[in-house]
Parts: C-alpha cells; structure tokens; sequence
C-alpha cells in the first residue's frame, strides 16, 4: 500500500480530532455518560477539576475505560480511520473535513487560545 506523506499527514490529523471528539468534546457526552461519571476535586492552585471515574464493571466498565483514554480510542480510531479512508464512499471527505478540524485544534491550542 503506497501512502503519501500528504496522506498520512491527513490521517493523523483525522485520527487525532476523532479521538479528541469522542474522548473529550462536550458533544460526546451522551456517548461517554452511560460509562463514566466525573468526580469534582480542587488541585494545588485551587481550580476546580473533574476526574473520570468509571461506572459499573464487566463490559461496562471497559467501554468506561475505553472512553476514558485517549491512548485507548486513538488506537481503535485509528483503525476505523484506515479503514474509511480505504473503503467507504464518502469516507476521504469525511476525513479530510477532520483532518482541517485536527489541525484547527492544533493551532488554536498552539497559539494559546
């Protein structure tokens, strides 16, 4: 399989804003809340953070695991990421609208907003 540094580059991207999406984002949560309650603690500077505490066990509590990761869904991301990009129709658009959503989230991030 030959693979372009252009295309690798855009399925880096498409896999790093998918597992951001689905391990992060806030439109997500209905995906993550069956699986992982938060517990509110407050750190050494005082800010309030939430901790990601796996609810129930068995199956359940490895989808909470798995959704609690990004390591964890980066991996099975990636997979399906490779596996879009190979054969679904649509599946380069798709990609390439996450790739420029990724690299939005880098520079974004980047430049400290």
């Amino acid at each position: 399989m030959e693979l372009s540094w252009m295309t690798l580059v855009i399925l880096i991207l498409a896999s790093f804003r998918l597992t951001r999406l689905i391990v992060d984002d806030t439109i997500m949560e209905w995906l993550r809340s069956p699986f992982i309650g938060y517990e509110e603690t407050v750190n050494e500077e005082g800010d309030l953070v939430l901790w990601p505490v796996i609810k129930g066990s068995g199956i359940r509590g490895w989808f909470g695991e798995l959704l609690s990761c990004q390591w964890c869904t980066g991996l099975w991301c990636s997979l399906f990421i490779i596996l879009m990009w190979k054969f679904m129709y649509m599946g380069k658009l798709v990609l390439i609208v996450l790739a420029i959503s990724g690299g939005q989230s880098l520079l974004y991030r980047w430049l400290g907003r």
